[in-house]
C-alpha cells in the first residue's frame, strides 16, 4: 500500500466520521419522539386539519417477521444487485459504476418527493397497490438514469453522483444508528449529511480515484446493509429510519409522532458493521484494482507515465514496456521467429533470398530441387536460415549464386561442417 494513498482526503474523511460516530454512542434511555418532532413543527398543532395516512414508502406493510411482500422482495434483491457490486469491484466498473451512480441519484429524490407529496391516501386506494405503484415510478427512474449515466455523455455526471451518494450514505447510515436520529435536533443531522456529501463532491475533483473507491464502497455497503435488514427486520429497521429522517408529510404527522423510531438491536448491528467495513474494503480495492477509475487511452496513458504510479505499472515512455491486464492496448508486431540451422564460427554477412522460378519442384522431376525455407532472414544477419533440400544424390547449399551451387554427390558430415 502506497502512502499516498493514506493521505488523501477522502480518508481522512472516513475516520472523522468514524470518530463522531463513537462519539454518539449513548448508553442512556433515549428520548420520546415528542421530545424531537415538536421542534420539526409537525402534527396537528401545525395541521390540525390535515387527513392523516400510512406513512408507506414503497416498500410493503409491516407483517412481523418471515412475511415478505412483493415490494419488500424487490426492494431486497434490488438493494443486493446493485450494492454488491459497487462494494466490491465498483472502482472497476467505469460506465457501469457511473450508471448505477447516477441512477441511483436520480431514484432517491423521486421517491423522497412521491413520499413528502402523496395524500393520506396514498397513490391509490389499495396500501398494497400504491406501493407497488411507487416502487415501478422510482425503478423507472433508476433506469433512466443508468442509462444516462452508461452514455458517454453521462460518465462525468455519473462520477459526481455517485460521490455525492457516497456521502449521503455515510452520514444516513450515521444519522439512524440511534433512536430517534444521532442528534436530537432535527436540522444538525441534516447538517451533518449534506456536509458529507459536499465533502465527496469536492474530493472527485482534486483525487478522482481515492473519491471514487471510499464513494462506491459506501453507497454498496449501505445497499448491502439495507438488503440485509430488511429481510430481518422489514420495514421496522432501516426503512423505518429513512421514513422518519425523510418523511416530512403532514399526512403522515400522527404515525412519526407516536411511534418515532426506534430501531432494533440488529439494525444498530448491521450499520456499525457497514460502517466499520469502509476502510477495510476501500482498501482492499486499492488494492486488488489498480489503474485509474476512467478506462479511456488517455487516462491509461496519463496514468502509466505518472510518477506516483507504482513502478510495477509504470511505462517511463514506452506504452508498450508494460502492459496490465485492464489496458486494451493493441500488442505489438510479432517478431518473425528465425531458425538456425547452420551456425558459424565467425560472423559472416548472409545473403538475402533471392526466389528463382528454376528451382520449383516439378512434381517429380529429378532436373530440379526444391528449396525449403522456414523464414526469411534480412540482410546483414549472421544467421542463415534457407534449408536446401532436392532429389536423390543432390543437394542445394544457399550461397552468393542465384541458383545456389549444386553437387553430384550429397555432402558429408566433414564438407558440412567444413562450410559451417
Amino acid at each position: 500500500m502506497r502512502l499516498s494513498f493514506f493521505s488523501t482526503i477522502p480518508v481522512f474523511i472516513v475516520l472523522i466520521v468514524l470518530s463522531l460516530f463513537v462519539v454518539s454512542v449513548d448508553a442512556a434511555a433515549a428520548p420520546g419522539p415528542l421530545s424531537l418532532l415538536p421542534r420539526l413543527e409537525l402534527g396537528n398543532s401545525t395541521h390540525p386539519h390535515a387527513p392523516q395516512g400510512s406513512a408507506t414508502d414503497g416498500g410493503g406493510e409491516e407483517h412481523g417477521h418471515g412475511h415478505y411482500t412483493l415490494p419488500s422482495v424487490f426492494w431486497i434483491a434490488f438493494s443486493a444487485l446493485v450494492g454488491t457490486p459497487l462494494a466490491v469491484a465498483g472502482v472497476r466498473g467505469w460506465r457501469l459504476t457511473t450508471a448505477a451512480g447516477l441512477g441511483l441519484g436520480l431514484c432517491f429524490p423521486v421517491w423522497v418527493a412521491f413520499v413528502n407529496t402523496m395524500s393520506s391516501a396514498g397513490l391509490s386506494r389499495s396500501a398494497s397497490r400504491s406501493d407497488i405503484i411507487l416502487t415501478l415510478l422510482v425503478l423507472g427512474a433508476f433506469i433512466v438514469g443508468w442509462i444516462i449515466g452508461f452514455l458517454p455523455m453521462g460518465i462525468r455526471v455519473g462520477m459526481v453522483s455517485t460521490c455525492v451518494s457516497g456521502g449521503f450514505a455515510l452520514g444516513i447510515m450515521l444519522a439512524i444508528t440511534k433512536h430517534n436520529l444521532l442528534v436530537p435536533i432535527f436540522a444538525i443531522n441534516w447538517v451533518i449529511i449534506v456536509a458529507l456529501g459536499l465533502i465527496g463532491l469536492i474530493t472527485v475533483i482534486f483525487h478522482r480515484r481515492a473519491s471514487m473507491i471510499v464513494s462506491t464502497v459506501t453507497v454498496g455497503l449501505f445497499l448491502d446493509a439495507l438488503a440485509i435488514d430488511l429481510a430481518i427486520n422489514g420495514s421496522r429497521g432501516m426503512s423505518r429510519g429513512l421514513r422518519f429522517l425523510m418523511d416530512r408529510n403532514s399526512s403522515h404527522a400522527d404515525e412519526m409522532i407516536k411511534r418515532g423510531y426506534r430501531p432494533p438491536v440488529s439494525t444498530t448491528i448491521i450499520l456499525c458493521i457497514a460502517i466499520s467495513f469502509i476502510p477495510l474494503v476501500s482498501i482492499l480495492q486499492h488494492k486488488l484494482f489498480p489503474g485509474p477509475f476512467e478506462r479511456t487511452l488517455e487516462a491509461i496513458e496519463e496514468w502509466r507515465t505518472n510518477p506516483r504510479t507504482p513502478r510495477a505499472h509504470r511505462t517511463n515512455g514506452n506504452r508498450n514496456s508494460v502492459a496490465p491486464s485492464f489496458i486494451s492496448y493493441p500488442p505489438p508486431a510479432k517478431t518473425r521467429r528465425f531458425t538456425r540451422i547452420l551456425p558459424r564460427a565467425a560472423p559472416v554477412e548472409a545473403m538475402p533470398y533471392n526466389y528463382d522460378p528454376s528451382l520449383e519442384n516439378t512434381h517429380g522431376s529429378e532436373s530440379q530441387g526444391s528449396v525449403g525455407v522456414d523464414s526469411i532472414v534480412p540482410p546483414y544477419s549472421s544467421t542463415v536460415a534457407v534449408e536446401v533440400s532436392g532429389p536423390a544424390g543432390k543437394e542445394f547449399y544457399g550461397s552468393d549464386e542465384k541458383k545456389g551451387m549444386e553437387h553430384s554427390e550429397p555432402m558429408s558430415e566433414p564438407k558440412k561442417a567444413h562450410l559451417a
